[in-house]
């Protein structure tokens, strides 16, 4: 009983001296944490950029011991606080990149295009003003122009000057290497060949439409174009015909379109580069008759340069188109009509017989070959189009164009 009465006693005892939970106040004010500074120095790249990658050497804060139900999360003592910064996210997006981008490009190649224009225009007078100004006769220069061989030596000095140094300046404007945009290496493996019958199989489809509707233009009277410049005779002649209308053509239009228009907007679509460039090669003839066969040669060409992934099978293709175009023009001067039509056969059944051996040759590849790639662009096909045709220098070329060809049917 003695035993019992003084265990009681202890009890009461230790509940007498334990703490007092309940009377005791309890600090209910929020903890205040002194922070350190912020300067920009402390933002991370991941707040900047909120879509960024952290670095590798980045040490992520363990969260473990943070009881949400606190008012105050704990605060590393060795990194300081981030905070985003309210203007951090301010920039161009881009797609606002891209149409900036592309709206320069567009006006670098709509300067090289009326640069074109003015050369056509232009050089002959400039010609003879320097002649004029170092004591040469210029009526001598117009009469040697009425020799057929040295019309084609100013026809080669033309091509070159107004394709050239134009397209170059044109790069120059649009901030980009030549080397950068125009492959001139070797083509696929297995393209060049295939590439080479099947576009010669197409360019004689496209002269069959342009015939089609340069006859209905006629029938309708709303053109009647039908230049013809003279060949030279001879030897001679017909070589100096060969550089001046295939080797040269050949070089210097490819280089301008299929090269530097080509690699300037390929970004933008496999599809938007070869339409775009063949629309303006196809105006650059300036005249109603030549320019929808120009259009589709330009489609062809430049399908070509896009999937052999190099210039060079546009350029011989280009060259094979103008030469058959001069051995036929030179074998039927003055030829019989019957001479004529049997001729025409043979051109489309061997280019029938082309197309049908380049699309053997490509064999299980045609499907790949000939699909169209889309582009990683951000930029619609409507953004693309109006970036491009809406830029200032676009728009003036394509009135010169049109005045060009209103003076073309004046005449």
């Amino acid at each position: 009983m003695e035993n019992n009465n003084q265990n009681v006693n202890n009890q009461l005892n230790n509940a007498q001296n334990a703490p007092d939970f309940e009377n005791k106040p309890v600090d209910t004010a929020p903890q205040k944490v002194k922070l350190p500074p912020l300067s920009f120095s402390d933002l991370s790249q991941s707040d900047v950029l909120p879509n960024a990658q952290p670095s590798a050497d980045a040490t992520p804060q363990p969260a473990a011991n943070f009881d949400s139900a606190n008012t105050t999360p704990p605060v590393s003592a060795t990194a300081p606080v981030i905070y985003n910064h309210p203007y951090a996210n301010v920039g161009p997006t881009a797609e606002q990149i891209e149409r900036n981008t592309l709206r320069r490009r567009a006006n670098a190649l709509g300067l090289g295009f009326c640069l074109t224009i003015a050369v056509s225009m232009l050089l002959f007078p400039i010609i003879t003003l320097v002649l004029a100004i170092t004591g040469v006769n210029a009526s001598g220069l117009i009469s040697a122009l009425d020799n057929p061989f040295y019309a084609m030596v100013y026809q080669i000095v033309f091509s070159m000057v107004a394709f050239v140094p134009t397209f170059i300046i044109a790069s120059k404007v649009a901030r980009v290497k030549l080397n950068k945009i125009i492959p001139f290496g070797k083509a696929k493996k297995g393209t060049t060949l295939p590439f080479l019958l099947i576009g010669f199989g197409f360019l004689a489809v496209a002269n069959v439409l342009a015939n089609i509707f340069s006859n209905i233009l006629r029938i309708l009277g709303i053109s009647d174009y039908n230049f013809e410049m003279e060949t030279p005779t001879g030897v001679s002649g017909f070589i100096i015909t060969v550089i001046a209308a295939a080797v040269v053509p050949a070089l210097v239009e490819e280089f301008a379109y299929r090269g530097v228009f080509i690699g300037l907007t390929k970004e933008y679509g496999e599809g938007f580069c070869i339409v775009a460039s063949s629309l303006m090669f196809g105006l650059m003839h300036g005249n109603f008759e030549q320019i929808p066969f120009a259009f589709i040669v330009g489609l062809v060409l430049g399908f070509v340069r896009i999937k052999s992934g190099s210039i060079i099978p546009a350029m011989l293709l280009h060259f094979i188109n103008n030469f058959v175009s001069v051995i036929l023009s030179t074998l039927l001067d003055g030829a019989p009509q019957l001479m004529v039509i049997f001729a025409n056969v043979v051109y489309y059944a061997v280019a029938a017989l082309c197309m049908v051996l380049g699309i053997l040759m490509l064999k299980g590849n045609s499907y790949e070959l000939f699909k169209i790639e889309k582009s990683d662009s951000a930029l619609t096909s409507s953004q693309k189009n109006s970036a491009f045709y809406a830029a200032p220098l676009t728009i003036v070329a394509f009135v010169l164009t049109f005045l060009q060809i209103i003076s073309s049917e004046l005449v």
